[in-house]
């Protein structure tokens, strides 16, 4: 009798989880349908992107630009769309969020062949500009105003915040100074900025970086190739520092954790013979020991 009981609730659920992944498939196939009332097939695109993602610069970092290069080239965009379910014209939409008629898009496609035999690449890119540019605008507001009242965006909206992130309360805290008018400059829209930037309810580091590369980009369309490969370098040199900084802040964690305090844990757990000092070798045993699962390499390097 309890075998058939139980047998009995495993096929209700079965048949109400089924009816119910039915009902949001419905829901979604109706949604999509939607899409295609809109006037133009670059609206479209940015309709489905706030439609699965939430907003367009969401949609754009979670599926256009997976590579996170800040530019999309033609395949990349037509295989997203189809990824997606995209029910428009996927040539027209690149077009028009191109700016560009179907007769140029056709030769600029033909003339990027031409240049890749000839040892350039000419394809034109869709960045997150063609879009959503009031937003891009948003944002390298916020950055450039951030930089000039505050300081640096990384480590001024992220110094001492647990797992390198801050949630809303202490984002608008740590940038009230723009929510008030400043000279010439009038009071900034902070929620504005804080909808896009954020992922899963927290400026990450990630979201930090990813902001800061941004706002690279008009420095990098107008620089000479050596100065490209400065920007590239100081870029990777900030997220080895970045990675040092977490390893740090981690360890740091991991002994309040284990010994109460950072000072008992040194005692304890890293210079258990007392002479104040640690080699190389001698951090990377005390880490395999407090089963530190980061780097010691990151962990030498931060401190």
């Amino acid at each position: 009798e309890r075998s058939t009981t139980s047998r009995a609730r495993a096929i209700g659920t079965t048949l109400s989880d089924s009816m119910r992944w039915a009902t949001e498939a419905e829901l979604e196939r109706s949604a999509d349908i939607k899409l295609k009332d809109n006037t133009s097939a670059a609206d479209s695109v940015r309709a489905l992107l706030r439609h699965r993602f939430g907003s367009c610069v969401h949609g754009w970092r979670e599926a256009m630009d997976q590579r996170a290069v800040h530019s999309v080239g033609q395949v990349d965009f037509f295989k997203t769309l189809r990824d997606l379910g995209f029910v428009g014209d996927q040539k027209v939409a690149w077009s028009e969020l191109l700016g560009t008629s179907m007769s140029s898009s056709t030769s600029s496609v033909a003339g990027a062949r031409s240049s890749r035999r000839l040892g350039y690449d000419k394809q034109p890119k869709l960045t997150l500009a063609h879009i959503d540019p009031e937003v891009v605008q948003v944002l390298a507001n916020f950055h450039s105003e951030f930089v000039e009242a505050i300081g640096p965006l990384h480590s001024s909206l992220l110094h001492g915040c647990d797992g390198m992130r801050v949630g809303k309360q202490q984002f608008m805290r740590r940038c009230a100074a723009l929510a008030k008018p400043r000279f010439d400059k009038p009071a900034m829209d902070l929620e504005a900025v804080w909808g896009p930037l954020q992922s899963h309810g927290s400026v990450a580091e990630a979201d930090v970086l990813w902001l800061e590369d941004l706002c690279r980009r008009d420095k990098k369309a107008g620089s000479s190739e050596q100065d490209l490969e400065t920007v590239r370098k100081e870029h990777r040199q900030s997220l080895v520092r970045a990675g040092w900084a977490r390893a740090a802040e981690d360890l740091r964690r991991l002994l309040q954790h284990r010994h109460g305090s950072i000072l008992a844990g040194w005692r304890k757990g890293l210079d258990p013979d007392g002479n104040g000092e640690l080699t190389e070798d001698e951090l990377t045993e005390a880490l395999e020991r407090l089963r530190f699962k980061g780097k010691a390499a990151d962990v030498w390097d931060a401190l």
